[in-house]
């Protein structure tokens, strides 16, 4: 009899504190929380973005500091400038969880398409890139580019350049001058071909 008496009430107390941090605390992927708090200071801890986005609907109102997982490594969520060398579709997406940043430098980065798309969608940011066409590197910013020829890879780099309004060309393959010449045409650009002396 005291055997179950003295079972009842560790399973009691068990209950009872089981119950108790449910009302004090909340659980989000196996680690407790407390309830009711403004701010919680994660970055002492290594979080991903999807338990972030798990805080984030149980604590709405809440600041979190946290380090941001980005490129391999974490960053400080209010993070104002990010220097890349590469940037993949994943790391848009992890660039929307910096709250303070300004400015994305990719100056030696070569991933046109994904550095277009991000300056884009986030007209808030600043965007630093270049394009390569031939031996010359212009910034996104470029209104006009001088193209000593042209080639495919060239005229699709055309496209990474967002305030582009002139093209001109010394030449290359009559078949290429004839693709930029379109492209030009499509995309309501000037275009002029430079010709020799």
């Amino acid at each position: 009899m005291l055997m179950v008496l003295l079972c009842l009430l560790v399973v009691l107390s068990m209950i009872f504190g089981v119950l108790w941090n449910l009302r004090n605390y909340v659980l989000v992927d196996f680690q407790f929380y407390p309830r009711g708090v403004q701010r919680l200071d994660l970055r002492d801890r290594e979080i991903t973005l999807r338990h972030y986005e798990k805080l984030l609907r149980h604590f709405p109102e809440c600041e979190i500091l946290w380090n941001v997982p980005f490129q391999g490594t974490t960053l400080s969520w209010d993070t104002e400038e990010i220097t890349v060398t590469t940037l993949a579709e994943e790391d848009i997406r992890a660039l929307e969880y910096f709250a303070g940043l300004q400015r994305v430098k990719a100056e030696d980065c070569a991933d046109y398409e994904n550095l277009l798309k991000l300056w884009r969608q986030r007209p808030d940011l600043k965007v630093e890139y270049s394009v390569s066409l031939g031996t010359v590197r212009y910034p996104a910013e470029a209104e006009q580019v001088v193209l000593d020829g042209v080639s495919p890879e060239e005229l699709s780099r055309l496209a990474c350049l967002p305030k582009l309004k002139t093209v001109l060309c010394g030449g290359g393959e009559p078949e290429a001058v004839s693709q930029l010449l379109d492209y030009c045409r499509e995309q309501q650009l000037e275009c002029a071909l430079l010709l020799g002396e």
